[in-house]
This record gives C-alpha cells, structure tokens and sequence, in this order.
C-alpha cells in the first residue's frame, strides 16, 4: 500500500507506523484511480475520499475524488473484512457534474509531499499526462479524443458518409463526441428523476449523495474486529436473532457446506422474531387496522394508496396453502368485506400473494379504479412475459397445493373481482416489487414513484391518520364483527 495513505485522514490507524512504499505512492498519485485497494496487511480500513493531486498540486478544477479500502485476507485469522461491494461507472460514460462533485469530508491528497522525480519516473506533470491518459481525459481535463493523443498509433476514423449524430442531427462526429452530449445526458438525469422520483441514500434517507458517500457510512462506528458495528435494529437473516452478524451465524458455522440446503426462493422458516407475527414487538401496531381470529389487517409501510392493506395470520404461517380450514373460511370473509367497501368507492379489488423469499404469509389488497380493471389482466401478463414467465388461470375453486409441481415451490399468485386467479410458478430470478410493478404500471395507477415502497414511506402520523380512517371506512362492511 502506499506509505502516506493515512496522512491527513480522521480515524486513520496510528498503529501501523509508517508501512508500504514510496513508489506505490507516487504511482497512485500520478494515475488518480477512483477506487484503490490494498490487501497486504490483513486489516480492514477506508480512507476518507481524497482529491486527486492534480487538483491540489497543479491547481486543475477537474480533479475527481479516489476513495482507497485495506481489506483483510480470505481467511483473515482476525476476521478482517475480506469483501467489499461497489457499482461504479466507466470514468468516460461518467456525466462531468457528477464526477466532480466531491463528498463533503473530502480531504486533500495524502500525496501532496511524494517525491515530484524519481531516477525512473519523469516529473508530476509528465506522470499527470500518462494519468490522463489512462483516465480518458486530456490535460485540461476535458475528454480525450484519440486523434488528438500522439501516443495512440490509430487515429479515430472519420465517420462513413451520411452518418448523422443522433443527437445534434449533424454530420461529421460520432455521438460518443457530440459536444451537446453532456446536456443531453444531463437532461435525461432530470427527467428520470422528475419520473421516478429524486435518489435517497438508503443509509441516512437523504437525497443528495449516493450511498457509497454516505457520511454515516463512513463514519460508522466499528467493533473490536474491524467491521462496522451492528445497527440496533439488525436481525441475522440466516437464523432470525439478532445479536449478531450473518458472517457470525452460529447456524451457518455449524452446518457442514450444502448440507440442509433450501432451494434458493424457497420460504425461511421462523426461528427467531418475525416482523409481521402479531405477538411479535416488531409489529408497529399503530397500522392494525383490524383483529380476526385467525387473521389480521394492517396497512403496509409505504402503501399504494391510503386504502391498501395487508391480510396476514396472526400466528406464524408462512402462505396461504398452509392455512388451516378456519383461516381460509376467515380469509374468504375479510377479501369480501375489502372487496365491497373498495365497490363502494369506485373501485375494484386485486388480491395477490408472493411467496417467493418471504417468512410470513401477506395478502395484498389493493384497491382500483373500475375504469382500469379492464386492463389488469393483459398489463399482468405483459410483465411476466417481459420475465419469460407465465401465468397459468386455475380452475374456480382449485386448490393451490395441487397446481404447484412440489409443496416447496415458490409462486406468485393474483386474484381479481371476476372470480379470474393466475398463477406464476417461480422457477428462477424474480422481483420482489413485481405486483407493485405491475399495478403502477402507465396503463394502470401510473406510479412509478411507488414501485419500491422504501420510497413512498409516509410519517407515522400519517400512518396512523391513515389507519383510523381505513377502520371508519371498513367498520359497516367488516363481517368478523358478526362472529
């Protein structure tokens, strides 16, 4: 690694003395990579990001910020951090403003006092000119055509008579070199936002930055071992407890490799806490919205509309064909009552189930304007061809279990006011969002704002605004009141 990575750095590891090289330190300097990882050490350790030094030394405005991540070895025997996940953009497809804009604990090069010669390296200008080079943006920092660079043996060729740019409507460049690209680009930035709405970090849910920026990220706390600490809230996803890590699973380390393997979408058992059990302190029980005998109603975080709800068991069944005979007679009951108070409102009703990577049973109501219903069946199909699935209709009143291949074979299922029910047998990769997908379809409630429910999240006094109006709605139509 290089020797004065740690310089200039918040939290940086006294520890380590003064390690790596010289040599390795002017060579990052001279390429001004994005990311750099080092491995050497056998410790986990990020850098705050750091400007490029030719921002620093040579006063250029076109520096980028280059983020730099020690990582423990495979089998660290001090259970170091060995992997590390990043999305990252080719440095030439990369929109400039986005580039350049530097997280607010950027700090200035660690490289700022590396040797500017050495015997075998050429000044820091000269090393800049290589950099940019590789980098794909010339000295000033703008991008870099190859018939400009004296280096590269093949010059661009000229464009084929009659080629026009698909972007200015001109002739004489190709668009990779249109000089009205970086608006284009940036316009269609603003409009996928404007459709989808603005990014928010997942970290701190503050748009802005993306995640890898994440002040907090950053600034996590870690434990004794390196890693950053465990949230309060966390839960290992392999055994349900919280406490610990998923890498720290006392099931995983006691369950020899591809023994006791579930299939890869298959339902995981409750063995732990369960977030939608009703017993459990995880359920928010401010979006109860009513209490059956064998089932419950509550809103979803992030709903479609105020008036969309879940129907789950209130013990812990992981879908509907492991219902007992009371559960589905009391299931049948409440998707009635829904199904005439959403009549009552204009609308319809669509009932779906995925039970695909899912502990807990969860039955989504949602209500429809009646002018679109027409269009929920083909819009449905339409996305599962789109996934190279297909839906097959079940006879009226056939048993679920008996149209899926085995008893542990994950599916998605849909239900409509017509009495029509289709089923996808999942067979491989499938979206979670898939029924909010389709039902935000243009064709249909055209929400693409609220495809991902993280997103559309309302405060928990609106949540419980909204629960106290659904309970007013649904009282005359609620039949478990009859019982």
């Amino acid at each position: 690694m290089p020797a004065t990575m740690t310089d200039g750095a918040s939290g940086s590891r006294a520890d380590w003395g003064r390690v790596g090289s010289d040599v390795i330190s002017i060579l990052s300097s001279a390429l001004m990579p994005r990311y750099h990882f080092a491995g050497a050490l056998d410790v986990y350790y990020e850098r705050l990001p750091y400007r490029t030094a030719p921002a620093v030394s040579m006063g250029l405005q076109q520096g980028h910020a280059t983020r730099f991540l020690a990582l423990g070895t495979q089998i660290s025997p001090t259970k170091q951090k060995a992997l590390y996940a990043f999305t990252i953009k080719p440095l030439v497809k990369e929109i400039k403003s986005v580039l350049l804009t530097h997280p607010s604990e950027t700090t200035d090069s660690p490289f700022a006092d590396a040797p500017l010669r050495t015997p075998a390296m050429g000044t820091q200008q000269e090393q800049a000119g290589v950099s940019m080079f590789y980098s794909g943006l010339d000295a000033s920092g703008k991008k870099r055509r190859r018939e400009d660079d004296p280096t590269d043996g093949q010059a661009r060729k000229v464009p084929r008579e009659g080629y026009v740019c698909n972007i200015c409507q001109q002739s004489g460049h190709f668009i990779q070199d249109c000089p009205q690209k970086d608006e284009r680009d940036a316009q269609r930035l603003a409009q996928r936002e404007a459709e989808r709405g603005p990014y928010v970090c997942r970290i701190c849910n503050v748009p802005g930055h993306p995640i890898q920026e994440c002040p907090e990220r950053v600034t996590r706390p870690m434990d004794q071992d390196g890693h950053p600490r465990l949230p309060d809230n966390y839960v290992c996803k392999l055994c349900n407890v919280p406490g610990h890590h998923v890498r720290d699973c006392p099931s995983k380390q006691d369950t020899p490799p591809g023994a006791n393997r579930r299939p890869p979408n298959a339902p995981p058992a409750a063995q732990g806490p369960c977030w939608f059990c009703l017993g459990s302190p995880q359920v928010e029980k401010h979006l109860v919205v009513s209490i059956g005998t064998e089932l419950y109603m509550a809103l979803p975080k992030g709903g479609l509309s105020p008036q969309h709800v879940l129907l789950l068991p209130i013990g812990h069944v992981a879908c509907s064909k492991d219902l007992g005979e009371e559960a589905r007679a009391e299931m049948g009951r409440y998707m009635s009552s829904v199904r005439a108070l959403f009549a009552a409102q204009g609308c319809g009703m669509v009932a779906f189930e995925r039970n695909v990577r899912t502990p807990h049973m969860q039955i989504q109501l949602i209500p429809v304007p009646l002018a679109l219903t027409e269009q929920l069946i083909p819009t449905f199909q339409e996305h599962a061809r789109r996934l190279n699935y297909s839906f097959q209709e079940l006879a009226p009143g056939e048993d679920l279990t008996a149209a899926l291949p085995s008893p542990d074979t994950p599916y998605f299922v849909v239900e409509f006011d017509s009495g029509v029910r289709l089923l996808l047998v999942v067979t491989g990769r499938f979206p979670l969002m898939f029924g909010r997908e389709v039902l935000c379809d243009p064709a249909l409630l055209n929400a693409p704002n609220k495809i991902d429910w993280k997103q559309c999240q309302e405060s928990a006094e609106t949540e419980t605004t909204f629960a106290s109006d659904f309970k007013a709605a649904f009282k005359p139509f609620d039949q478990t009141d009859d019982l």
